[in-house]
C-alpha cells in the first residue's frame, strides 16, 4: 500500500515531522507517538544527528508514495520514512507502525531513527 492511500498515515507523519522538528520533548510525549524509546532519547538521537541542521517538510509527492508494508498483525503496517534536513532527503529514516483503524488513538508510533 502507498501512503497516498492512506490519510490518517500522511496526517501523522506530518504532525511527527514537526514535532521533531520544533524538538519539542513535551509534545512529543504527549502525542503518543514514543514507541519503542523514550521522546528525549529520540530527540537526542536526532540532535546527535543533525549538528546544527533542520529538519524541514517532506515533500507531498514523496510522501505519497512511502511504501506501508503489512505486518503480521491485522491492520498494521511498517513503513522507512526518508527524512528532509534543510530542504534535501537525508540518510536519516524513520521507522514508524501504522494502524489503519481509524479508531486508533494514536495509529502512527514512531519505533525508531535509523541512519541508513
Amino acid at each position: 500500500m502507498k501512503a497516498a492511500d492512506a490519510p490518517l498515515f500522511l496526517a501523522g507523519i506530518r504532525r511527527l515531522v514537526g514535532i521533531l522538528a520544533q524538538r519539542d520533548a513535551a509534545a512529543l510525549d504527549q502525542s503518543g507517538f514514543p514507541g519503542a524509546d523514550t521522546a528525549q532519547a529520540y530527540l537526542t538521537a536526532l540532535d546527535a544527528y543533525l549538528c546544527g541542521r533542520s529538519l524541514t517538510p517532506i515533500p507531498d509527492t514523496v510522501l505519497d508514495n512511502v511504501a506501508l508494508y503489512r505486518t503480521g498483525q491485522e491492520e498494521r503496517c511498517r513503513a522507512d520514512v526518508d527524512l528532509w534536513v534543510d530542504g534535501a532527503r537525508s540518510d536519516l529514516t524513520a521507522v514508524v507502525y501504522f494502524d489503519d483503524n481509524p479508531a486508533s488513538l494514536h495509529p502512527v508510533r514512531l519505533h525508531d531513527l535509523r541512519v541508513l
